[in-house]
Formats: structure tokens, C-alpha cells, sequence
């Protein structure tokens, strides 16, 4: 019932409790509280005489708009939820074998941080976004975490926010001790296609009303150090863009 709701959110931000009841085949009880579960997953709208939604969705075709000219977008699975997108790559590159594809979500129910601690994903807030990139396995292995995190950085340079952003080895990025993003890189050992997951999570626009469970150590979004929401459809492309190009320069192993 949630992805009915969702789908059809997508389409359409405002709608009576009728209409959307219909078009989603629920009853409007049934309306009523999946879209109480949505808000408490981290979905912006709000609920009255009219269900308005002003959730900021990833829409593919839009990120693909704001590439630079020319720039290749590799294979892209956009989903509402998954357990993590890092898992749900490696499985569908095992399945499919994709020698390169990015995985997005607007919300991670088990999302994975280093040393599988949780990371806290509210639903069409921030960036889950996991690229599978191939290497060579003869290549020999360099470490990949820092170098993704300056690259991370520039990507939000890149954006529009210059702020002062600290790195803390190997896998975060801080802002005023604050914890902003974090990067996990996986490998997938292949015969002759092994690849590597960067995975990374950014806050874009989290609120304080839409973390379930609560964070236990201090956070920060962009959305806060820049005093003005996150297009998050141009935030994916520019973290992208940057990502492709520092790949293709770089013996990309973890």
C-alpha cells in the first residue's frame, strides 16, 4: 500500500483523500494511514481537507538533465525502498552481471554504514546512492575510502556550497564535528568482471521530525549548512559527475 501511495505521489503533489483513495484502489481509512506511515518514514506532506506532498522525489530523466553535456549516465535502478542499497546492487550485479550501474532509493529500511552500524535513512530526504564501478583484479588493491570523501567534497563545491568540511578517515565527512556523510566501498569478486560498490550517504534535508530512530552522535544536512533546501535530483548529478570523472583517472580498487 505504501509504493501505491508513493507512485502515485510521484505523478501528483496535491490530491483530495478521495481521489488518491481511488486511484491507489484503498479505502480512504486506508489513505488516511499509510500516509501517516509515510510522514513517519521521513515523507514531507501534509495531511487535511487535501494531501499535499512537497517531498523533493529522484526522478532519473531530471538527474540526467542536470549532467554536464556529453557526460554518460551509467545503467540507473531508482527505488522507493530497499534494504540497503549497497546489498540490493551487489545482488543485482551478481544476477544481471552489470559491469557498471548506480542504485538509488528514496529510503533504506537496513541501511549500512562501516562495520554494519546503522545508517539512518528517512524516506525522500537525503542521497542513497551506490555505484558499481568495474576494475581488473590483477590491478593491485589501493585504498579507496578517503579519496571518495575528497571527491565527495568537490561535488558539493561543485553544487554550490563552499563550507568547511573535515574528513575524518577513512569513510566520513564532518561539518563543525558534525557527522555529514558516509561512504562505504564494497568489492565484488567476479570471474573476469569484479567491481567495486562505492556506496555513499549524504543528509541533504533532514529534519529533526523525520529521523526514526533517532541518530546516536551529532549530524548535520546541507540543507542547514547552506540555509536553503537541497535539489537533490542536482545534487546526484553533480556527486555523479564528479565520481565518473575521477574514476576514469583512477586504478579504481578498494
Amino acid at each position: 500500500m505504501q509504493l501505491a501511495l508513493i507512485h502515485c505521489l510521484k505523478k501528483q503533489a496535491s490530491w483530495t483523500k478521495k481521489a488518491l483513495s481511488q486511484k491507489a484502489k484503498l479505502s480512504e481509512e486506508q489513505t488516511q494511514a499509510v500516509i501517516k506511515q509515510l510522514i513517519a518514514l521521513g515523507a514531507r506532506i501534509s495531511l487535511g481537507s487535501t494531501i499535499n506532498c512537497q517531498t523533493d522525489w529522484l526522478n532519473v530523466q531530471t538527474i540526467h538533465q542536470h549532467l554536464p553535456d556529453g557526460q554518460h549516465m551509467p545503467h540507473c535502478y531508482l527505488f522507493n525502498t530497499v534494504p540497503s542499497s549497497n546489498s540490493t546492487l551487489m545482488h543485482l550485479a551478481q544476477t544481471y552481471r552489470e559491469k557498471a550501474a548506480l542504485c538509488l532509493s528514496e529510503h533504506q529500511s537496513h541501511g549500512r554504514g562501516q562495520h554494519n552500524n546503522r545508517w539512518v535513512s528517512p524516506l525522500g530526504s537525503n542521497l542513497y546512492f551506490s555505484l558499481l564501478h568495474p576494475f581488473r583484479q590483477q590491478d593491485a588493491l589501493t585504498p579507496m575510502s578517503e579519496q571518495v570523501a575528497h571527491w565527495v567534497s568537490q561535488a558539493i563545491k561543485d553544487y554550490g556550497i563552499d563550507a568547511e568540511l573535515t574528513i575524518k578517515a577513512p569513510n566520513d565527512i564532518l561539518h563543525q564535528d558534525k557527522k555529514l556523510c558516509g561512504i562505504l566501498i564494497e568489492t565484488l569478486v567476479r570471474p573476469k568482471h569484479s567491481a567495486i560498490v562505492i556506496g555513499i550517504g549524504i543528509n541533504l534535508n533532514m529534519s529533526m521530525t523525520n529521523i526514526s530512530p533517532p541518530i546516536d552522535q551529532p549530524w548535520t544536512d546541507l540543507a542547514s549548512i547552506s540555509g536553503k533546501p537541497i535539489d537533490r535530483n542536482r545534487f546526484c548529478a553533480c556527486l555523479m559527475s564528479v565520481l565518473l570523472k575521477q574514476l576514469s583517472q583512477t586504478k579504481t580498487t578498494n
